[in-house]
């Protein structure tokens, strides 16, 4: 009976310095942490700044964003020219040695080349493009791996699981979009943030309504409305894609003046609140790819 209460005693000591080792990744916004949630599961806390449904390039981060920063053992962004605003945590914080960017081989590297003829150069949103997901789940599991508390097997295991989970999407997208004939996927966006997902998927983006790879920039001018109004008649554009919640009237007015339907709306920009379809980043690519498939399907 002794020896059972102090095993009782033992392991009500020992719970609060498990929990005490627990690492804890603060991410810049709700993708990233679903990433490591799929690697690392409940060996780490999460912490996520910028929340569900919130646009990315319009977050402030407030005092509660500073203390997920300080209290991080390893702090997720995807690139600096993306999450200025947790780069300057970071710096200010002198925390550069527990950050990890993702995507800097992907939008770091081409700054300084706005000018280059290739649309996806401007466009910051890889996180649409499975195969560039890949690499920086890869990358970001090497990460995970150097945190104390972390099982090593149990994360090599589940990151494989999730790689090849990321694989079967990238091969049920690609078999889904072939079927839409490709003088059918062509397509006008309010701004250029789908031009990594119409790379990957043979999808041809004729024109963009805002010169921006974000919501801030101004409606177009009456010149260029009209030269994206012949752009779509001579390219045979099928579809205008807006952001979800975002007020497009310029699009709305393109769509009128061309007879074409209603701009959709798709969300790129973060996952949607838990208990919703969006609410992973694979859920979010199949809603993605549902919501162009259907109206292409109903045109045949």
């Amino acid at each position: 009976m002794k020896q059972l209460q102090w095993l009782c005693l033992w392991v009500f000591l020992a719970i609060p310095q498990a929990w005490a080792a627990q690492p804890t990744i603060t991410c810049s916004f709700t993708i990233p942490a679903d990433w490591v949630k799929n690697l690392c599961g409940q060996d780490v806390k999460i912490q996520t700044l910028a929340g569900p449904n919130t646009d990315l390039h319009e977050f402030q981060p407030g005092p509660a964003a500073a203390r997920a920063i300080l209290s991080a053992d390893l702090i997720v962004g995807i690139d600096p020219l993306l999450e200025p605003w947790l780069n300057e945590l970071v710096i200010s914080n002198k925390l550069s040695d527990k950050v990890i960017w993702l995507g800097k081989a992907w939008i770091s590297a081409h700054e300084g080349h706005k000018h280059h003829s290739h649309i996806c150069e401007a466009d910051p949103h890889i996180w649409t493009d499975p195969e560039i997901v890949q690499a920086m789940v890869e990358k970001l599991a090497a990460a995970c791996a150097q945190l104390k508390g972390v099982d090593q097997t149990k994360l090599a295991s589940q990151k494989d699981a999730y790689l090849k989970s990321i694989q079967a999407l990238h091969r049920s997208l690609s078999a889904e979009f072939a079927k839409i004939p490709a003088d059918r996927r062509v397509v006008v966006t309010h701004h250029n943030n789908f031009s990594r997902f119409a790379e990957r998927y043979g999808i041809k983006v004729a024109g963009v309504i805002l010169d921006s790879a974000t919501t801030e920039a101004a409606d177009p001018s009456a010149k260029r409305l009209a030269k994206l109004i012949q752009q779509v008649r001579a390219e045979r554009v099928s579809l205008i894609i807006c952001d979800r919640g975002e007020r497009a009237p310029a699009a709305e007015l393109l769509a009128r003046e061309t007879g074409l339907p209603p701009p959709i709306s798709i969300n790129l920009d973060s996952l949607d609140k838990q208990g919703t379809r969006g609410d992973s980043w694979l859920g979010m690519m199949n809603e993605i790819a549902a919501a162009l498939i259907k109206p292409w399907k109903e045109m045949q």
